[in-house]
Parts: structure tokens; C-alpha cells; sequence
């Protein structure tokens, strides 16, 4: 029925007032719902943040965080046309706040006071960009490229999922032209109550562990601990105000006492699981390499399988972004004990450094474990090669008598790594006799024959150290039990991983190589491996830098292996971190003989633009420290780029 009202100054006065009172009952049902959200959220975190974007944008929703290499995916998927308009937009953007951006001062006065002004951009930021049934990539650009010219450390978006469950992929292909951190899909209510109580922090009911890391010491945080509700505190001393509410329990090492609790909590899902792992130097390239090779293969052998990396965490098929080469044993635990309710049988993760003296791996039960090599690396970490070499064995040192120790005899410590162990040895090698024996027969630009044992078997892979990483492989899952035959079949069908000598090549014969070594012997060996793939009269180039705050020993050792193996070598930025990417070039320098052949361009962009325009048909330019990163840091901001990227526009390769 149709209400009429007839304005005589007292009818439309009333219905107004009428109208208000519906408005004020409505606006205190959504104040008391929204209320209910954040109290949820700031209660019991990620659980209840899952759960209320399941109740109202997407039933069927699994995870929030989107993977990074999900973003890139999305990126390297657009239309070349959008992603022309992104890049176009993102310029527009930069050039307009980059004029907005202000200046601090300090001013000396008469007096001898000092005045100034400091500005500095806040260290994280939440983004919230609308979605569910529109996209809106421009709001991603207009928001995370101005708080990047800001200063921001820390760029995390939310953004409502659709009701099938996927992500818009523009918006993915936004954040990562814009260089966002962490995207996570929630939207409404939940998703600013995560952003501003930070939904990862410490909730109601937890438990809160003080450890003392090389940055901060987690006895400062106890006080914040327990006004957050945290129901027990374990500590190694009190602190001097004991804040009411927890129970406190001091220990003699508080990563010891977690690892225990961690893995009692979860029901040891360790011992549920074959459980390898895999220790080197180069944990982002050979140990990635590696396990990642055994996850594929025993995969393809029919068995679910988990992956715990520096790139990735694998739950079978379901990939989960990885945030420590070996994460916390809290996650670890947690993890694991998602791979066994998913139904994985075995397990296949790097064990660093860190995690073996910080007791990251403490209370796992371990069925094999590997060494791949150690070269000088971490060294800001252990001070010493010696200490560095004792954290390393000491993973082996603790296996236990019913595991295998698999060695690489062909590093000079890889019999030093198992000689105290309890397991079983066995070592590999593609030089001397050994459990586990190789030999390269050819190598070709789309693979090599390897002589495995008595058999051959042609792989997708080039280089020595694939196919020691090859070998380990092979010994390690003949140590495990699986099928000879079986594995050297699944071994012809396994593919590089990204970031490890992957091919650009140009129209006119120029070749790049994209690869991530970053220390001198992983260096040489992708350049002698390169250079044995030389024909008719082809150069090497190879560009190339050094990380800053990191190992300085090593920086004249990787300008040394440069010019030795590549008949021009070009020395550029890394991630130069702190450091003035011209101080880190005249470390690597120094030394070099009079008649070293090599250019200094720190600008690493302009170094790969040179290297390509030296670059004629038949050459190889090595594009090396990289790999499969997709940016640089440069003080505290992580900026994009990509040498894939880099190398593909000067070869005018549009993909």
C-alpha cells in the first residue's frame, strides 16, 4: 500500500522524525554486528577472520594470503595491452607523488639549539581495494605506489574474494606491478579488524614464547603479551614488573622448550612422514633445487608429498608462500601436520643454518638428511667458516641410528659433515667411487645424458651441479626404497625449477641466461657450464653483483670467477641493501689484474641494457644473483625487478 503524505508542516515533519528513528535502530544493528566482527578478530585472529569471509563472500575458501608467485603468475598472464595501461599508469603516479614527496631540515640556531623536522614513512601499511563483483586495479596502483614513494616498508592489501573462491587477476597483476607484500582475500568488517589488530599477533588464550633473536629480544614483548591475553608465558628469566594474568614458565632455552611444546602440541606429525632434509650453502639454488626435485619425483612415482623450501611450502599440490628458508617450529609443526591430514607419506624440506643452532628443527624425526656443499656464506650470521661448518654437521650429528646420511664426496667437507653421525652413511659422487656414482656423457642446450650407476638416463637439465643435484636425487630415493628403474623413468620427466638457468633467447641468435648464483663457487660453475655450450666463436657475458650487509670475503672472490670464465664482465647492483652500491663494486674489484676485462655499471637495469646491446648472435649473457626474485632491496624498500623481465624487453621478446 502506497503511503501518502500531504505537507501541512506537521506530516512531513513527522515522517522525517520517523524515518530517523528506523535509521538510528539500523545503525545500531550494524554497530553491534560490527562490533561483534572485530571483538571476534581481535580474539582469535586468522580463524575468525577465515570465517566470516566464508559467511559472506566465499563459502568455499581455503586460504587468505595469495601466494606471491601468484601475483607474478597473474602478472605474466594479462593482456600485453593492460599491462602496457598498468606500467603507463604506474609512471603517471610515480612522477606526480615522487613531486608530493617532503623534504626534512635541521636548523642550527644562534643559540646553538637545534631544530628540525624528520619525515619517515610509517613501517607497514594496510591497503583495503574493493572487489567481489567489480575490480578495481587502478585503486591498487593509486594507493601502493604513493606509499612506496613514502617511505613504506611494508605494504599489505586486502581485498573481498569472489563467490567462486579465485582472485581477480587483474588486481593480482596490480599488486604486483605496484610491489605489494602480501595480498590476502577478505573484505567487509574482517578484513580492517585484521589489518588493525593484526591478526598474526599474539590472541586471547595463547601461549607466548620469549625468545632472543640477533634483532630484538622477545622479553621485551612480554608485557604487550599478556595485555593481549596470552594465558602462559615461557620465558628464560622474568621480567623486573611481573604483569598479572599469565603462567610463567622459565627455561633454560626458550627455542628448545617451543620446539618440544611445538611438536607435543601437534601429535609429532614428524614421525607420521618420511622425513628428509636437505642442507647446503647455497639454500636458494642447489638445496631448492634438490628437494624440490625429489618433491616432483616422488610425486610422479604416485605418492603425496609435502615441500618446506625457501621458495615455497607444498601441502601436495597446494602451494602456501614460504617466509624462512626452514620456518618456525611452530609452523613447521603445524605444516606437517597439514601434509599428514592431507595424506603426503613423505616430507621434503631445507634445513639451514640458522634453523639448526636456533633449535628450528629440534623434536623432528628425521628419515634421511643430505648435504649438497659449503662454500663461505652467512658468514655475517656465524662469524666464522669453522662455526658455520659445526652448525651444518650438527644437523647430521643428531640424526638418529635408523636414518641415512647421504654426502657429496666431492666437497672437501662432505665426509666431515657425517663422521660423528649415528645414521648410516652413504655418499655420491660424479668424480671418485662412492655409494652413489655419475658421469655427464653429452650436454646439449636442451639437456644432457647422464650415466647413473650402470644406467643412462637423458634429462631437461645442463651443468655439473645439476647432475650432482641429479645424483643426490637418485641416491637419495633408492635410500628410501623406491624402485630403480621407477625413478630413473620419472627422472627423464623432471623439469629445472624457475630462476636456475633458464633460457631467453632472441630472434637473432643472442642467448640470456637467468640464474640466481650469489656465491663464487655457484658462479663458476654456471659459467663453465656456459661455456662449454659455446659454438662458433660465441663470448660469454656475464653481469653480476654482490649483496649488501651480507659476506664481504666474498665480493673480490665473485669479480675474480667473472673475469676469469667471461670475456667481458659487468659488475652491477644487487640487493645492495644499506650499503652505496659503488662501495660494494670497489670491494669486488679490488684486485683484479690491470688487464681484467669488465665494466662498472651499478644501475643494474643499465647493466643488462649493455650487456645485451655487446651481446652479438652466438653469445651468452649471464644475468646471475637473481634468479627467480622479482625484486631488489635497496635501503628498507623491496623494489620490483625482474631480469627476466629486464633481458626480454631489450631482446623485444612480448609476451
Amino acid at each position: 500500500m502506497i503511503r501518502t503524505i500531504v505537507a501541512d508542516g506537521t506530516a512531513e515533519v513527522s515522517l522525517l522524525q520517523e524515518m530517523r528513528g528506523r535509521a538510528g535502530e539500523i545503525d545500531a544493528k550494524v554497530t553491534r554486528a560490527v562490533m561483534e566482527i572485530l571483538e571476534s578478530v581481535r580474539r582469535e585472529g586468522d580463524a575468525a577472520v577465515l570465517r566470516y569471509t566464508r559467511k559472506f563472500d566465499c563459502a568455499g575458501l581455503d586460504a587468505l594470503e595469495v601466494p606471491p608467485a601468484a601475483l607474478r603468475e597473474a602478472y605474466e598472464r594479462s593482456d600485453e595491452r593492460f599491462v602496457q595501461a598498468m606500467l603507463c599508469a604506474k609512471d603517471n603516479i610515480t612522477a606526480f607523488h615522487g613531486r608530493q614527496k617532503q623534504q626534512g631540515f635541521i636548523d642550527m640556531q644562534q643559540s646553538g639549539v637545534l631544530l628540525g623536522q624528520r619525515i619517515r614513512g610509517l613501517h607497514r601499511v594496510g591497503l583495503y581495494v574493493p572487489g567481489g563483483t567489480a575490480a578495481y586495479p587502478s585503486s591498487v596502483l593509486m594507493n601502493a605506489i604513493p606509499a612506496r614513494i613514502a617511505g613504506v616498508e611494508e605494504i599489505v592489501m586486502v581485498t573481498p574474494p569472489p563467490k567462486n573462491g579465485d582472485f581477480n587477476a587483474d588486481v593480482m597483476a596490480a599488486a604486483y606491478i605496484a610491489g605489494v607484500d602480501a595480498v590476502y582475500l577478505c573484505g567487509g568488517a574482517q578484513a580492517v579488524a585484521a589489518l588493525a589488530y593484526d591478526s598474526r599477533a599474539v590472541t586471547r588464550g595463547d601461549c607466548f614464547f620469549a625468545t632472543r633473536g640477533t634483532q630484538s629480544d622477545g622479553h621485551d614483548f612480554i608485557p604487550a603479551a599478556a595485555a593481549a591475553g596470552a594465558a602462559v608465558v615461557v620465558c628464560e628469566s622474568l621480567p623486573g614488573e611481573l604483569p598479572e594474568g599469565p603462567t610463567y614458565v622459565v627455561v633454560e632455552d626458550t627455542n628448545a622448550a617451543m620446539a618440544d611444546m611445538a611438536a607435543a602440541f601437534y601429535d609429532h606429525p614428524s614421525r607420521e612422514l618420511h622425513l628428509v632434509g636437505v642442507t647446503g650453502t647455497n639454500g636458494k639454488t642447489t638445496v631448492t633445487t634438490l628437494i624440490t626435485l625429489l618433491y616432483d619425483l616422488f610425486r610422479r612415482l604416485g605418492y603425496e608429498a609435502g615441500l618446506i623450501s625457501t621458495v615455497v611450502y607444498r601441502v601436495g599440490e597446494r602451494r602456501i608462500a614460504s617466509t624462512h628458508t626452514t620456518p618456525d617450529v611452530i609452523r613447521l609443526n603445524a605444516l606437517m601436520r597439514e601434509m599428514v591430514d592431507a595424506g603426503c607419506a613423505y616430507c621434503f624440506m631445507e634445513v639451514s643454518s640458522h634453523a639448526i643452532v636456533q633449535e628450528r628443527i629440534r623434536g623432528l624425526h628425521f628419515e634421511g638428511g643430505i648435504f649438497t656443499n659449503i662454500t663461505h656464506d652467512h658468514l655475517d650470521y656465524h662469524k666464522t667458516f669453522a662455526a658455520y661448518i659445526e652448525a651444518k654437521k650438527l644437523f647430521f650429528d643428531r640424526l638418529p641410528a635408523g636414518a641415512f646420511a647421504l654426502t657429496n664426496a666431492d666437497d672437501r667437507n662432505g665426509r666431515v659433515m657425517v663422521q660423528n653421525t649415528r645414521a648410516r652413511v652413504a655418499a655420491y659422487s660424479l668424480r671418485s667411487a662412492a655409494d652413489f656414482t655419475g658421469r655427464v656423457l653429452e650436454q646439449h642446450l636442451d639437456g644432457m645424458l647422464l650415466r647413473l650407476g650402470g644406467d643412462e638416463v637423458w634429462v631437461g637439465f645442463l651443468g655439473r651441479f645439476n647432475a650432482s643435484n641429479l645424483l643426490a636425487v637418485y641416491g637419495a630415493a633408492l635410500l628410501l626404497g623406491a624402485d630403480r628403474s621407477e625413478v630413473l623413468t620419472a627422472m627423464s620427466c623432471l623439469r629445472p625449477v624457475s630462476g636456475r638457468l633458464e633460457f631467453v633467447r632472441a630472434a637473432d641468435g643472442r642467448t640470456a641466461v637467468v640464474d640466481y648464483a650469489h656465491t663464487p663457487d655457484a658462479l663458476e660453475n654456471v659459467l663453465r657450464t656456459l661455456g662449454e655450450l659455446l659454438t662458433g666463436g660465441g663470448q660469454l657475458i656475464a653481469v653480476c653483483g654482490c649483496g649488501g650487509d651480507r659476506d664481504r670475503t666474498k665480493r673480490p672472490e665473485m669479480a675474480a670467477m667473472a673475469v676469469k670464465y667471461a670475456a667481458t664482465a659487468i659488475f652491477t647492483s644487487d640487493n645492495p641493501r644499506h650499503e652505496d652500491p659503488e662501495s660494494i663494486l670497489d670491494e669486488m674489484v679490488a684486485g683484479l689484474p690491470p688487464e681484467a676485462r669488465y665494466l662498472r655499471i651499478a644501475d643494474r637495469g643499465e647493466a643488462i641494457r649493455a650487456a645485451a646491446m655487446l651481446a652479438r648472435p652466438g653469445d651468452i649473457v649471464l644475468l646471475a644473483g637473481k634468479g627467480h626474485e622479482t625484486y631488489q632491496i635497496v635501503g628498507d624498500e623491496r623494489r620490483h625487478f625482474d631480469d627476466r623481465q629486464q633481458i626480454e624487453h631489450q631482446f623485444s621478446i612480448h609476451r
